[in-house]
C-alpha cells in the first residue's frame, strides 16, 4: 500500500490496506496505514474515523495518535 500511496494509485493503496484490516482486524498498523492513505487524499473525516480504530486496538500507537492530531488539525478541530 505504501508505494501505491507514494505514486498517488490512491485506490489501490486503499485496497491493500482493506485487506490488510481483513485478514488482520485487531491489529493496529492496518487502521493507521489505511487511515494516513486517507489523510493523504485529504479525506480528513475518514482518516480520523482509522486513526481512532487503530488507537482503540493499541491505544500506545504514538504514530496513530499523532495522525489523529493532523487529521483533527486539516479539520480545524483544536
Amino acid at each position: 500500500g505504501v508505494l501505491k500511496d507514494l505514486r498517488g494509485d490512491w485506490a489501490q493503496a486503499t485496497g491493500h490496506y482493506r485487506m490488510a484490516i481483513e485478514a488482520a482486524p485487531t491489529e493496529a498498523e492496518p487502521w493507521n496505514n489505511l487511515g494516513f492513505s486517507l489523510l493523504l487524499q485529504g479525506d480528513y473525516k475518514a482518516a480520523e474515523r482509522y486513526f481512532t480504530e487503530a488507537l482503540q486496538r493499541d491505544r500506545d500507537l504514538a504514530q496513530a495518535r499523532q495522525n489523529l492530531r493532523l487529521a483533527l488539525a486539516f479539520q480545524r478541530r483544536y
